[in-house]
C-alpha cells in the first residue's frame, strides 16, 4: 500500500519531464506571412463571391464606376443602423456603385434583405468573405467595414465602424465629383483624406 503514492509521485515528474522535453526539443515555427497593410494594398483584390441569387459576383462588375464596398453581418447592429443610409445612396446616386458584402450564413441575411427592401448588390459568405475583408491587412478591425474605390479600382480609402450621415454625405459628394470627371483619382484621394482631417 506505501508504494502506489511513491509511484504516483514518479509518474507524474515523468510526465511533467516528457512535457518539458518535447516542448524544448520541438522545432521552432514558420515565421507567418507578413500581413498586407493598408498602405501597400494599392487596388481592390481579386472579389469573387455568391450572390443572393446563388450565381458567383466578380466585384469588377462595378469596376466603371466608383465602388463604396461595405462588410457587414445580420448580428452587428452599427451595420443595421448605417444600412438605410447606404439604400437611400444607392437610389440617389446611380453613378456610385453600392456593394454590400455580408459576413454571414445565408438564411439570415435573405431574410434581413427581404425584411428590409435594400435593393444594391448583396454577395455573402462566411469564410471566403471573412478572408477579403481580412486581405485589406489591419484597416480591418471590426464591421462594418467599408471600401471606397475609384474606378478601375484604385483603392481611395478604409473605413472601420459605422458611417455617420455627414461622412456619408462628404464621401457621396467627392464620389459624385469623381464619376462624373470633375475630379482626378488623386484629387478624389486629397479631398477624402481632407475631410477626415477636418
Amino acid at each position: 500500500m506505501s508504494r502506489l503514492p511513491l509511484i504516483a509521485a514518479i509518474s507524474v515528474v515523468a510526465a511533467v519531464g516528457g512535457a518539458v522535453f518535447a516542448l524544448a526539443t520541438r522545432p521552432a515555427p514558420e515565421p507567418a506571412a507578413a500581413p498586407v497593410t493598408a498602405a501597400a494594398l494599392k487596388q481592390l483584390p481579386e472579389i469573387r463571391l455568391q450572390g443572393l441569387d446563388g450565381r458567383e459576383r466578380d466585384i469588377r462588375e462595378w469596376s466603371d464606376r466608383p465602388q463604396l464596398i461595405n462588410f457587414w453581418a445580420t448580428w452587428c447592429a452599427p451595420c443595421r443602423k448605417e444600412m438605410p443610409l447606404l439604400e437611400a445612396l444607392h437610389q440617389q446616386q446611380p453613378g456610385i456603385a453600392v456593394i454590400g458584402i455580408a459576413i454571414d450564413r445565408e438564411e439570415p441575411v435573405k431574410r434581413f434583405i427581404a425584411e428590409t427592401g435594400v435593393s444594391y448588390p448583396i454577395l455573402r459568405g462566411e469564410a471566403d468573405a471573412m478572408a477579403v475583408a481580412e486581405s485589406f491587412g489591419p484597416a480591418f478591425a471590426a464591421l462594418p467595414f467599408t471600401v471606397i474605390a475609384a474606378p478601375g479600382g484604385e483603392i481611395l480609402e478604409l473605413h472601420t465602424g459605422e458611417l455617420k450621415p455627414e461622412q456619408l454625405s462628404r464621401l457621396a459628394a467627392v464620389l459624385s465629383a469623381l464619376a462624373a470627371g470633375e475630379l482626378t483619382v488623386a484629387e478624389a484621394k486629397q479631398q477624402l483624406a481632407e475631410s477626415r482631417a477636418g
